[in-house]
């Protein structure tokens, strides 16, 4: 028994309560927590300037831009698995400062907003929050990489630090709650998850009865509602008809069901073998025991865990991006009880369960921090995201910045906009475009032959020299293969074919040393083999 009560009054100081949560008014609390902002700024600045847009951010962009003007925006831009929330933020920064900048400064402005509400306003221990600051999502994924799950974190923050003053006053809160709606798809869950936690603490402080509280709660509910149903209309009807979640028997379904294993990528997009997925399932379950003396937010966290996995077994696997939104949403949680909402309950079960949650809470948050160790060191060795940018850089070097660029898969093209002018041919789509929806109508065999005969085409019409990005190695082909890419269709190689591709175009370099997988051999096609 000393011994649990040792870690029982660490966990107590991890995870104060009422005025022991509050931030004090000394300055050395202050200075504390600046000089860890700018050591967070330091190294985002650091992992911002080595950072390569690939085709997930640029297509936001791409997106933003479409239609004459922002109003027409929406309806260009529908139908690409997003609400629009971030993509209007994009146009109007675009709009206002015609510059591509607005895709990293946004995402970086969005960031800094979070890490500043996490250290000077959160209610969490120093050490929580510089784990959680320090983690993969909060130093890199939500605010060097440039796209809309920042946007969702940020939303997240501010219910948290308004809802002790609106929580019976206004529709504050239910505006952001439409508004975190429009950020992302899975942030709708947790939109969801919060309106569980506001009604079930109101119940916890007022009983079942109704009461103007509660009316209060269904008129921001409805606003929320709102906003899930603009989401909806925003991403559906898809454009993209290819299937996303992953085929299962119905026995790898229930097995898929279990609570906490689609959460495998909660620790990076690293490989996830079965003892990672298990210790996964365990830590993001048994994060949610953390809230086993207090029902409000033990029901919103079995809430959001509940409505995600399934998210993530019918819809579209998680990865990390997506699934560390629960680590965001628990933090939330933990600041709200912090102050004292979401009622209390006591047992000796539910403390023994509230103590292996916490422990279980830390120990998902330390696990973050390798995510954040990979982004360093592969920025430190120069190993971008995407080759994107060392493809248009070599182009301006050979005097193809105007060429017309194809590629294998196509989706490769998306990324270029972003640095370099060059038009971008879909094959797949046989049209000019920067984006490229994966349809199951255009996934006929490619071959270097086809993409020959296209670049050819291309020449003949455009007059304009054509680039050729492969991302299948052609060397040391010796027999004829048909590789399976599932939505991206057959890839045929023929060694025949081969030698009349590579007859007819010069081998520029290969481009391979981006950790993502838009990597590539760049061709060009030879001057006078279109006639």
């Amino acid at each position: 028994m000393p011994r649990l009560g040792v870690v029982d009054r660490m966990l107590d100081r991890l995870f104060p309560r009422g005025e022991g949560a509050a931030p004090p008014r000394r300055r050395s609390f202050w200075t504390m927590r600046l000089a860890i902002m700018l050591v967070w700024l330091v190294l985002v600045a650091f992992l911002v300037a080595h950072h390569v847009m690939w085709r997930d951010e640029v297509r936001a962009l791409s997106l933003a831009t479409q239609g004459e003007s922002i109003w027409a925006m929406p309806a260009a831009a529908r139908g690409y698995g997003h609400p629009l929330l971030w993509h209007a933020l994009l146009r109007i920064g675009t709009d206002l400062f015609a510059t591509k900048l607005v895709l990293p400064g946004a995402a970086l402005a969005i960031g800094i907003a979070c890490a500043a509400l996490l250290l000077f306003v959160a209610r969490l221990s120093l050490p929580v929050t510089i784990l959680a600051l320090f983690g993969g999502f909060a130093t890199y994924d939500y605010v060097v990489m440039a796209r809309n799950y920042g946007l969702a974190m940020l939303l997240l923050l501010l219910l948290a630090a308004t809802y002790p003053r609106f929580r019976k006053r206004g529709v504050t809160l239910g505006c952001l709650l439409a508004m975190l709606c429009n950020a992302n798809v899975h942030a709708v869950v947790l939109a969801g998850a919060f309106g569980v936690f506001w009604l079930a603490d109101l119940i916890a402080e007022e009983g079942w009865g109704w009461s103007p509280a509660k009316r209060l709660w269904l008129i921001n509910m409805i606003l929320a509602g709102a906003g899930a149903l603009l989401a909806f209309v925003s991403v559906y009807p898809s454009v993209e008809d290819a299937p996303a979640a992953t085929q299962r028997s119905i026995g790898q379904t229930l097995l898929h069901l279990i609570p906490g294993m689609e959460f495998q990528r909660i620790f990076g997009n690293f490989n996830a073998n079965v003892p990672i997925t298990i210790v996964a399932a365990l830590l993001v379950t048994g994060s949610v025991a953390a809230f086993a003396r207090r029902p409000a937010a033990l029901a919103a966290a079995i809430a959001a865990l509940g409505g995600l996995q399934l998210l993530f077994v019918f819809v579209y696997p998680g990865h990390y991006r997506h699934v560390a939104l629960l680590i965001v949403f628990f933090i939330v949680l933990h600041w709200l009880t912090a102050r004292g909402f979401g009622g209390r309950y006591d047992s000796p079960f539910a403390r023994a369960a509230e103590r292996v949650g916490r422990i279980a809470f830390l120990m998902l948050l330390v696990a973050q921090l390798p995510a954040t160790a990979r982004a360093v060191v592969q920025a430190a060795k120069s190993q971008p995201q995407s080759e994107a940018k060392a493809l248009v850089d070599l182009l301006a070097r050979q005097g193809l910045a105007r060429s017309t660029v194809i590629a294998d898969p196509d989706f490769v093209i998306e990324s270029l906009p972003y640095y370099g002018t060059n038009p971008t041919w879909s094959v797949r789509r046989d049209r000019f475009t920067p984006l490229v929806p994966m349809t199951l109508a255009e996934t006929a065999p490619m071959s270097p032959g086809r993409l020959l005969a296209t670049g050819r085409r291309l020449a003949d019409v455009t007059r304009r020299p054509v680039v050729i990005l492969l991302t299948a190695s052609l060397d040391d082909l010796t027999q004829r293969q048909v590789i399976d890419r599932g939505t991206f269709g057959p890839l045929v190689l023929d060694p025949a074919d081969i030698a009349k591709f590579r007859a007819a175009t010069t081998k520029l370099a290969t481009l391979r040393a981006a950790s993502g997988d838009e990597v590539y051999d760049v061709y060009r096609l030879d001057p006078g083999v279109s006639r």
